[in-house]
């Protein structure tokens, strides 16, 4: 047993020399490395000086400009996760929009009609989890704006509104 954990105690030792003696390869080794880089880091940093002369010179700071074009085909390029997929190529013909000659509808507002209630001399409606009484104005959220809603009439089952000149009729879901 004693001699066991000798073994392993010299074992250990010899392991820490190893991992010293590649501690100090390895940073020699970046030594030698660092002292041929600074001659190359010399010559770039001249060729750095005169890009930065001329791109001063023409007035343009950014001297160089990455770009990417959406290949059409093949040739032009591929996609370096699905090679042989032809889909970059079918959407990028795709991305062209042709113009249309239809004429501009009516912006589509989002206006729920979520409930009516009351008695019939006196209903509620509930538009957008907002109520509305006859003759009442209010803002609502829809999708992404605001819009001035006007409660021109309440019904059993539809609410009539006007969205600024135009008029429209919320219906009840069936069932409700």
């Amino acid at each position: 047993m004693k001699s066991l954990i000798n073994l392993r105690h010299r074992l250990s030792w010899k392991l820490v020399r190893l991992q010293l003696l590649a501690t100090v390869v390895g940073f020699i080794w970046t030594l030698q490395a660092g002292e041929g880089k600074t001659e190359v880091a010399s010559s770039q940093q001249k060729s750095t000086d005169s890009t930065n002369t001329v791109a001063s010179a023409s007035g343009n700071t950014n001297a160089f400009r990455s770009m990417f074009l959406m290949p059409t085909n093949s040739a032009e390029g591929r996609d370096p996760f699905f090679p042989r997929s032809a889909r970059p190529y079918t959407t990028a013909l795709l991305a062209v929009r042709q113009p249309t000659n239809d004429t501009p509808s009516a912006p589509a507002y989002d206006l729920k009609l979520n409930g009516i209630s009351g008695t019939p001399q006196r209903r509620l409606a509930i538009i957008n989890n907002h109520t509305f009484e006859v003759g009442e104005d209010a803002e609502l959220p829809s999708g992404t704006t605001r819009i001035r809603v006007h409660c021109v009439d309440i019904k059993a089952d539809s609410v009539t509104i006007q969205l600024g000149s135009e008029i429209r009729e919320l219906r009840l879901r069936p069932g409700i």
